[in-house]
């Protein structure tokens, strides 16, 4: 989780105890530990092996482990541990007649903690995922492009940075030997600036081959009329179809705009679903990355990998949490004073004439980069993986969603370090396209990369990183895909998978053979 304040950023770290020290209520209260850190089922898809099938390798061909089919299917998302929910925080929202969600739900992403936590970026991701997308959080962060510009006290012209320049962290620590991080090496959706090198996130989705638009507060509301302008648009993106993260406070939390970036699912109304209109009894879920892990109804660090996929435990990461749309508004000192262990809340947003205004935050995907309008749907999930030859064990609620190990060295998430994991992955990626005609026939185009990297003769910043990712022609420039496969399909669905190590990024679209 990112803690998040107008100079320098915080880590979350909650842990078990007694004594309430500004965060959710459990069956009594929890202790918080506050430190600097560097920071439900489908149909069953269509087999590859489709009648008519072909597969052409392309002319940068990423080798045959990277281009083989089969049936691994990692199953509907069924939580396999309902003991483990909202509860925990003894806060239950009301249930609701109707649901409004995109068309291809959220699954839950467990998120690294270490360097400031990666919310953002698993934001980002898991809307990737319903779009063809596929990246570690490692590279999901440099694909924002960062590059300083020497604000406070972060060395100019420092690049693609996870945590700031080698040995940023050790050089820059606390009386506690914690070190700061600089708040633009992250996915902040406050950040807008890409001219300047900054991690704006509609560069970063751009980059990654993904459409996006952003909303901020509007400057003539102030307000309650403020904060329901924003739940009336993120309503508004759900309704049609888009995935929407959002800036929400935590109790006890450092910032008066957001703590901690996160998924909306889905909103839970009384009314109808295809009415945007605010109502303060609708119900706003929201998907946390695991932010709140538990060991029955204690909480506890953040390992690798997740509590609840622990074998014979009966550990917990929650990762799902509804807020009634009512409850949600509030200030810093509102949420901080509350005792009824309501997770999140979004700020209430307030003019300043003399100083910094509270705004509310949030950004959608609108789908992959697609000029001619001719892409179908891509779905990306992770059907199994394996860490050192050893198979990920799968969590009762994100199955195999999960990067192990993660950045750093720390459980807590205090680690502030640019050197990546100290192994990747083998990933089995499922790929399944949707929308199909039975009968017609469809190209599949795989676009892999082992990194990311400038364009020639520029620098790593902005749109200079930018994946090479035809965003118009697909058929016509057939020959940028590293492969591509021709199908007949024979339903709805056409679904493959992709061995893949999980430090490459893999980008797939789907079009009919006659799209141009």
């Amino acid at each position: 989780m990112i803690l998040r304040t107008k100079t320098a950023p915080f880590a979350l770290r909650v842990r078990g105890a007694s004594t309430r020290v500004g965060m959710a209520s459990l069956n009594g209260f929890l202790l918080l530990l506050l430190a600097t850190a560097p920071s439900a089922c489908s149909n069953p898809a269509q087999a590859s092996a489709a009648a008519g099938a072909s597969v052409d390798a392309g002319p940068a061909d990423a080798g045959a482990s990277d281009a083989g089919t089969s049936a691994v299917d990692p199953g509907p998302v069924v939580d396999t541990a309902p003991w483990c929910n909202q509860t925990l925080l003894g806060y239950a929202p009301p249930a609701t007649a109707g649901t409004i969600a995109p068309p291809r739900p959220i699954r839950p992403f467990y998120q690294w903690q270490s360097n400031n936590g990666y919310c953002g970026e698993v934001s980002l991701l898991q809307a990737g995922m319903n779009n063809g997308f596929w990246a570690s959080q490692f590279n999901v962060r440099r694909l924002c492009g960062f590059q300083s510009q020497g604000d406070d006290g972060f060395p100019k012209g420092t690049p693609l940075s996870q945590s700031g320049p080698e040995g940023y962290c050790a050089a820059n620590t606390n009386s506690l030997g914690i070190a700061s991080a600089e708040v633009g090496s992250q996915l902040l959706i406050d950040n807008a600036d890409a001219s300047r090198g900054q991690n704006s996130v509609l560069t970063c989705a751009s980059n990654a081959g993904l459409a996006a638009i952003r909303y901020i507060t509007p400057s003539s509301l102030d307000g309650q009329g403020a904060f329901q302008d924003f739940v009336v648009w993120v309503k508004t993106q759900i309704i049609a179809g888009h995935w929407v993260t959002a800036g929400v406070l935590t109790p006890g939390g450092e910032s008066d705009e957001y703590d901690h970036i996160v998924s909306i699912m889905s909103v839970g109304t009384n009314h109808a679903v295809t009415d945007s209109a605010y109502y303060a009894d609708d119900v706003f879920t929201f998907e946390d990355h695991g932010a709140y892990t538990f060991d029955g109804t204690e909480p506890i660090d953040n390992p690798a990998t997740p509590p609840g996929a622990v074998p014979g435990t009966r550990r917990c990461t929650p990762y799902v949490f509804g807020v009634r749309v009512g409850d949600l508004a509030k200030t810093r000192a509102s949420l901080d004073a509350l005792s009824t262990g309501q997770p999140y809340a979004i700020a209430l947003p307030k003019r300043s004439t003399n100083g910094h205004s509270l705004l509310d935050y949030a950004f959608a995907v609108t789908g992959p980069l697609d000029d001619d309008g001719t892409t179908l749907p891509v779905v990306v999930s992770i059907a199994k993986a394996s860490t050192n030859g050893v198979d990920n064990p799968r969590d009762p609620k994100a199955g195999y969603q999960y990067e192990a190990p993660y950045v750093g060295t720390s459980d807590k998430g205090e680690s502030c370090t640019n050197a990546p994991p100290t192994s990747w992955m083998d990933l089995q990626l499922r790929v399944e396209v949707e929308g199909l005609t039975a009968g017609k026939k469809y190209n599949l185009y795989r676009y892999i990369f082992d990194a990311v990297t400038a364009q020639a003769g520029t620098t790593p910043v902005g749109t200079h990183v930018a994946l090479a990712v035809p965003r118009a022609g697909f058929n016509a420039n057939r020959a940028s895909a590293t492969s591509a496969v021709t199908f007949t399909a024979t339903g709805s669905t056409y679904a493959e998978t992709l061995a893949l190590r999980s430090d490459r990024i893999a980008v797939f679209r789907a079009v009919p053979v006659e799209a141009p």
